[in-house]
């Protein structure tokens, strides 16, 4: 799979499954902004990986994180979610939230 020029941002990109992900959507081409609390740049040797250490407990980080890729990129094509804590979002109005979970 070809992802030159796609832009993937990674949660939990270091240590164990996200590790094996991030090197995987690297070598595809993709640049990857690897986002940890404990994440460095020298984690990842390839030119197209940024690190990011940002803990995403919060709704208000999780945009500051999106708003800084954005700014720096242009846009976000791709989100890999392996952080252990998932910020709730409300869902919007028209969908059911059973429906939203079979999906």
């Amino acid at each position: 799979m070809d992802l030159h020029n796609k832009v993937v941002i990674i949660t939990g990109a270091k240590g164990g499954l996200g590790t094996f992900v991030t090197n995987s959507f690297l070598e595809a081409g993709a640049h990857v902004v690897g986002v940890s609390r404990s994440i460095a740049q020298a984690d990842f040797s390839q030119k197209n990986f940024s690190a990011l250490s940002v803990e995403l407990s919060s709704v208000e980080n999780a945009r500051r994180l999106a708003d800084s890729v954005t700014a720096e990129r242009g846009r976000i094509d791709a989100l890999v979610h392996f952080e252990n804590r998932l910020i709730a979002l409300p869902l919007p109005r028209d969908i059911d939230p059973f429906d939203f979970r079979r999906r």
